[in-house]
């Protein structure tokens, strides 16, 4: 593993996105699709509103989710246990079937057996981060499946400028305001992109990272250990990450732990960056883990690009086209 040469003790750029993603500018409709309804729902509206005051809902019948309005985003109020959305549950088809027409939809369940909801709920509790985290996971969605103009959507488009992401067979990079998500094996379309953001010819890149472990990098068995996974292109450097927010200069090492988390209870995870070629920039590294939209408030573990391409591959799972 190379050393890095760079002396910098700062961890984060100063170029950082917004804490929460921007899902409060846009209307979300919410639908009642409860099976015990002895909670009136105004009632629940009510209470979602009091918890995020900044978001705009609006409700209508479940009917609407048929012919959704061009920009329209759902988010499914249930009250079913999570089996009912597991592979052969009831729901999962029905949602898998909406999704793969194109629909934005989220599911946030609701157990009126031990919430209690009032006008009044307290601050800080499940609800609100139960809310936040469907309606992060939503906007994430929206982003996905409709992946044209996002950088007005998407805050974080910026810190992915200059950047290619390479996991699972896809790549992921921005360009002129987009998001593209694409099959390796998209050759001249890919290729020619990927020249244009990183100055770099891919099959050079791909020789580099074969030579590197000397093996191939699209060959390899399944039952081998995990690698390379989780490749991060640019014009100044081609690295791995082999699965963070300690840094360590000296042996290019991260570890992750939960943020307001005490010293003896910190939840770490170790990750290695290893220099294919080129010099590691943590200014540009960094602020891709400080977001909180992949884990409620901590910090990723991973770069959330790689996040992206996974739920994008969820999606073209159930049906929806690349």
């Amino acid at each position: 593993m190379k050393k890095n040469s760079n002396n910098q003790d700062a961890m984060y750029s100063t170029k950082t996105c917004k804490n929460e993603l921007p899902f409060t500018d846009y209307p979300v409709t919410l639908i009642d699709a409860r099976l015990n309804k002895s909670i009136d729902f105004e009632e629940i509206v009510s209470a979602l509103r009091a918890e995020r005051s900044d978001c705009q809902f609006v409700v209508k019948k479940k009917a609407a989710m048929e012919t959704p309005g061009e920009t329209e985003r759902f988010l499914v109020i249930r009250d079913y246990g999570k089996a009912a959305f597991e592979e052969g549950g009831p729901l999962n088809r029905d949602d898998e079937k909406l999704k793969a027409k194109g629909v934005v939809l989220k599911t946030l369940i609701i157990n009126p057996q031990d919430r209690k909801l009032t006008n009044n709920l307290p601050s800080g509790t499940d609800l609100k981060r139960d809310l936040t985290v469907s309606l992060s996971g939503l906007h994430i969605r929206d982003i996905l499946m409709r992946n044209e103009n996002i950088s007005e959507r998407f805050p974080c488009y910026s810190l992915m400028e200059g950047m290619v992401f390479l996991y699972r067979q896809k790549a992921l990079f921005v360009d002129n305001g987009n998001l593209h998500i694409i099959n390796l094996s998209d050759n001249y379309f890919f290729y020619r992109k990927f020249r244009l953001i990183t100055k770099r010819c891919y099959k050079n890149v791909e020789v580099q990272i074969e030579s590197y472990y000397d093996k191939p990098l699209d060959k390899k068995p399944k039952d081998e250990l995990k690698g390379h996974q989780y490749i991060i292109v640019s014009k100044e450097s081609v690295i791995e990450i082999t699965k963070g927010i300690l840094f360590d200069h000296e042996n290019l090492q991260y570890r992750v732990e939960q943020k307001n988390a005490f010293k003896d209870e910190q939840t770490l995870s170790n990750c290695g960056i290893i220099e294919i070629d080129g010099v590691f920039n943590p200014d540009k590294f960094f602020p891709l883990l400080d977001v909180s939209f992949v884990r409620y408030n901590q910090y990723t573990v991973l770069p959330f690009p790689f996040k992206l391409i996974e739920k994008f591959i969820e999606l073209e799972e159930i049906g929806y086209p690349s």
